[in-house]
């Protein structure tokens, strides 16, 4: 192996959640369900948003239907209601890119690093999504659908993205809108940047290398460069 290519090797990798960290889609999953709530006359707060749907839809869609008093229709097709809409806005042109997101993208490509967008999506919805985003142009890898064994929420799946790159999650940033999803990072090994958007800014980011409310609050070489990857 050459000197370049060791040198290549050596460097770390940024993870980021695509749909939160590009597309700030935990808003469009609280305005999708809030509108099949509304059919019925039912409404949903940000602030009920933020206590029950914070976890995996399938998971939490049966109690939450319950406790608003929501007949229409069942858990299941509310959930995939809720997956449809979700990715058909995912997928318009109007939902554009983070511009702080791009700017570390930009500077992780420059430097070398391997990129990979940690999605939970099914596997043809994340690359449509990525593909419309063009995240070819910074050779972003895509980590989704049933090829994760384990979800993010576990030190399993950051664990799986960084060494589907040849890298280490030592050797890792992972960015994260979500405490559990930074928990489950940290635990794997990774460092981690938190950028809770308004449904999450009051959860716990205890162990995080950097917080903030926004990527572009920070300068992705200077916390590149702090935790050494």
């Amino acid at each position: 192996m050459s000197k370049k290519e060791q040198q290549e090797t050596a460097r770390g990798v940024l993870i980021f959640e695509m749909e939160t960290v590009a597309l700030g889609a935990r808003r469009i999953r609280y305005e999708v369900l809030s509108r099949i709530l509304g059919e019925q006359g039912l409404s949903l707060s940000e602030a009920e948003f933020s206590r029950f749907c914070l976890g995996c839809p399938k998971e939490y869609m049966p109690t939450l239907l319950e406790r608003k008093g929501y007949t229409a229709a069942g858990p299941e097709q509310v959930t995939e209601r809720l997956r449809g809409e979700t990715l058909s806005r995912l997928m318009q042109k109007d939902c554009q890119l983070d511009a702080g997101l791009k700017a570390w993208l930009d500077a992780a490509s420059e430097r070398g690093m391997a990129i990979v967008a940690a999605s939970c999506l099914a596997a043809d919805a994340a690359d449509g999504v990525a593909e419309r985003l063009g995240f070819n142009q910074w050779h972003v890898q895509i980590c989704a659908g049933a090829g994760m064994e384990k979800g993010w929420d576990t030190p399993e799946g950051w664990q799986h993205a960084a060494q589907s790159t040849g890298r280490h999650a030592s050797g890792a940033l992972a960015v994260t809108t979500g405490a559990a999803f930074a928990r489950a990072a940290l635990a794997a090994g990774c460092h981690v940047v938190a950028v809770p958007d308004e449904f999450t800014d009051f959860e716990d980011f205890g162990g995080a290398d950097f917080l903030a409310s926004s990527l572009s609050e920070l300068k992705a070489n200077d916390c590149f460069e702090q935790v050494g990857v």
